[in-house]
């Protein structure tokens, strides 16, 4: 009877296995390492997160509350003077008569 020979191929396997952890597992560590360090950092920031997301809110509530309350309309109504009116000229009256044309001056 014969045998077969599985050592060669199993040899073979073995080899890329180790190759492989050697090459690739201090990589993979690392980033597995790295998301876990940055899960905990995380975790310990969520609650100073809140707390600048609850005073930005309150800030932005009452910078437009004081803005509401600064443009509010008074309560009572305002009299308000009747703007002046234009004489026939189609220019404000600023007390100079217009000149006539083709008129001769009084003079001396």
């Amino acid at each position: 009877m014969t045998q077969r020979s599985t050592g060669g191929s199993l040899t073979a396997v073995s080899a890329f296995v180790v190759a492989c952890a050697v090459c690739c597992a201090g990589p993979l560590l690392a980033v597995v390492a790295g998301l876990g360090l940055t899960s905990a950092i995380g975790a310990l920031w969520v609650p100073g997160l809140a707390l600048v997301t609850i005073a930005s809110v309150a800030t932005a509530w009452w910078l437009r509350a004081r803005s509401r309350a600064r443009c509010a309309q008074p309560s009572g109504s305002v009299d308000l003077p009747s703007p002046a009116l234009h004489t026939g000229t189609g220019r404000p009256d600023d007390g100079m008569q217009p000149k006539q044309v083709g008129a001769k001056a009084a003079g001396p």
